[in-house]
């Protein structure tokens, strides 16, 4: 079994974009025409520029406070999960639609790797991650409890979020 990218057109004549799992690109694309779509492509190396070309452009969008909330709640299941803090920011650098806080993240990592902690390296994000964030972060990395700070913090954010909302 190989993971296929394709590109369709839908009931209603809409191009859209996926991935799915068949054997081969025939039954791929047997798959599509019995789920009522028209394929157009059918990739086993990745999305061609095609398909691309149909997917959202978030190269310079920021993150919404729910994306960072998001990410912090993460970062912190994935670090009681038992991932290194190197690790849980790749994964989720890798996971980021938005090409600028990838790179955020990207620069975050790096200054980890050097040696920082990640309230330092977080600190310098300022846009993205506030004082409170980075107070408490480094408030649990002190205390030895990070996972459980970030899912705090994330918690907090989530809850804030919610009554703006």
């Amino acid at each position: 079994m190989a993971e296929f990218s394709y590109r369709v057109l839908d009931q209603l004549g809409d191009v859209q974009t996926g991935h799915l799992v068949a054997p081969d690109v025939a039954a791929a694309t047997a798959e599509l025409y019995r789920a009522g779509f028209t394929p157009l492509d059918v990739s086993a190396d990745g999305p061609t520029f095609a398909m691309r070309l149909n997917e959202p452009v978030t190269l310079f969008q920021q993150p919404s406070a729910r994306d960072i909330q998001a990410f912090l709640r993460d970062l912190g299941r994935l670090l009681k999960a038992g991932l290194s803090v190197d690790d849980a920011l790749k994964l989720l650098q890798n996971m980021q639609t938005r090409e600028l806080f990838a790179r955020a993240i990207e620069r975050v990592r790096d200054k980890v790797r050097q040696g920082e902690s990640l309230a330092g390296a977080l600190a310098n994000h300022k846009k993205y991650f506030n004082v409170h964030v980075t107070a408490g972060l480094q408030a649990g990395e002190h205390s030895g409890t990070l996972p459980e700070a970030l899912e705090a913090i994330a918690a907090s954010m989530d809850q804030a979020l919610s009554f703006r909302e």
